[in-house]
């Protein structure tokens, strides 16, 4: 006999409630649930005695009969040595619960040595539907989640002094930069680690159980260059050592192989030419095999530069394209709002992602529009560049680069725009210079290689500038600078000038 169904609006407050603070999301995917409170817990070493019982089913469910015909509800069951848990109509819970502030997995069939709807423990690997995939999950000897790596972060960052020269590359500020945005901004956990030797930064430590790795977090960023500190990403270096190995260049190094990186959703490498794919000069994969290698790993989204960046520009890059992923984010749609802290010519803008799709956040938020055009003149404007769904258009006077462009998506919107070099402005300048012949006119087969004229605004003034891009090596580490000369005075201009504008 089917028993009869009680629908509880509000349950008992000495048992079961829904939690006021409205729907709460199932680790890694969109789908919403609500809170549970039980004075009952699941507790590993004080257990109840096996509840005595039978369990009986109906096109709804399964329920525990105690022998008097009543029936476990709002509570936690010890039962043939598992725990299960009884909703207030008394049907057993499968799947992910959120309990007295706790998730809980009751398995709903996919773990073949549980039964059905028992407590899982240990650790899962458990399937989400809108990745596509698994990630894994350590449930403590009580059940409760202790430690989900696809939802943490890891934020990297190293400093050294390049043999015989006086620059010191720092990346612990941006490392803690971007640690920062995903704690206190978005309330996100995770681990900043900084340190120079790869080993340690890598390996397991006390904080992640049974041989997990920091490159096995949801989001992995690397904040630095070439070099001691991060031998795993030079060369080829990611295909040799193994946690605590070294390459031919005695660097501590890391290998990247099998499901190294099974958990992690995004990796972020904002180092110089991380992106560049093929091979080197010796047939060895490139540094750019490195975004193959992590999605041959498990990585889902990747991203890294094509070329060589500027160490003031990528500490501005970096943070921002974070700081979108924290909000909700696909990857492509971040580094497309990140362009925005940089010049359109800035050498950050030329990157490589594969897996654009992926989130670390899951979100629904639509990327921000702005469908107005009334400012921009179209006619002043060329194509610059087409990427990943987006086009750039660059304004261009009298056949001279500004700075000003906008960014179009795939369905026409205007997503951004920067307008703020007025033709007015820069006809004294044209009328200043002595030779117009010297003036580098924009071409839009960008051919930058020995530097370009563009319309820049600094400090609230129209400037005629030219910049030249040069790489410095050193120990097999390269490095870029911006020379930035003022074509109406000759003045020399720091880079870092033109980015306190964006």
């Amino acid at each position: 006999m089917k028993r009869v169904i009680r629908i509880a609006i509000v349950c008992i407050a000495a048992s079961c409630t829904i939690s006021a603070m409205g729907a709460i999301r199932i680790p890694n995917t969109d789908i919403e649930i609500n809170e549970i409170v039980t004075s009952s817990t699941p507790q590993a070493l004080i257990k109840a005695a096996n509840a005595e019982g039978t369990w009986k089913k109906d096109e709804i469910g399964w329920w525990w009969e105690y022998p008097d015909g009543t029936f476990a509800k709002n509570t936690w069951e010890y039962i043939e040595n598992h725990w299960y848990y009884f909703n207030h109509d008394g049907y057993m819970y499968v799947g992910w619960r959120y309990i007295n502030n706790n998730w809980y997995y009751l398995n709903p069939g996919d773990i073949s040595e549980l039964p059905f709807g028992a407590m899982a423990t240990g650790w899962q690997s458990i399937h989400s539907a809108n990745y596509g995939k698994s990630f894994d999950y350590y449930l403590g000897p009580d059940g409760n989640l202790l430690d989900s790596p696809s939802e943490r972060f890891i934020s990297y960052g190293h400093d050294y002094t390049l043999d015989g020269d006086v620059k010191e590359i720092n990346t612990m500020a941006r490392a803690e930069e971007v640690a920062d945005i995903l704690t206190n901004l978005y309330g996100l956990k995770g681990d900043l680690r900084t340190n120079k030797v790869a080993s340690d930064v890598f390996n397991i430590d006390g904080n992640i159980p049974d041989g997990k790795t920091y490159l096995n977090t949801g989001l992995f960023v690397h904040n630095g260059h070439g070099g001691q500190g991060c031998a795993i990403f030079r060369s080829h270096t990611a295909l040799s050592g193994r946690l605590t190995g070294v390459d031919a260049n005695d660097y501590s190094c890391t290998k990247i192989e099998g499901n190294d990186m099974n958990n992690c959703k995004i990796a972020l490498f904002f180092s110089c030419s991380t992106g560049v794919p093929g091979t080197d000069e010796n047939g060895n994969p490139g540094k750019g095999d490195l975004l193959s290698i992590c999605q041959d790993a498990g990585v889902l989204g990747v991203f890294g530069f094509t070329n060589p960046v500027l160490h003031d520009s990528d500490n501005v890059f970096g943070p921002a394209l974070v700081r979108e992923l924290g909000r909700g984010a696909t990857l492509t749609e971040a580094a497309v709002v990140a362009q925005e802290s940089v010049p359109l010519y800035d050498a950050c803008r030329n990157y490589r992602i594969l897996g654009g799709d992926t989130k670390f956040i899951i979100s629904n938020e639509d990327q921000k529009t702005n469908t107005s055009m009334e400012f921009l003149d179209e006619d002043m404007y060329m194509l610059y560049d087409s990427k990943y769904g987006y086009d750039s258009f660059v304004k261009v006077i009298d056949g001279i680069m500004t700075s000003d462009y906008y960014v179009t998506n795939a369905r026409g919107d205007v997503i951004f725009s920067r307008n703020k070099i007025m033709k007015d402005s820069v006809d004294s300048i044209v009328s200043s210079i002595n030779s117009m012949e010297n003036i580098k006119k924009y071409s839009i087969n960008k051919d930058f290689e020995d530097g370009f004229d563009v319309y820049e605004k600094i400090d609230g003034e129209t400037r005629l500038l030219r910049i030249v891009y040069s790489e410095t090596i050193n120990n097999d580490i390269v490095t870029l600078e911006a020379f930035v000369t003022d074509l109406q005075t000759g003045e020399s201009i720091p880079y870092s000038k033109i980015l306190e504008s964006y």
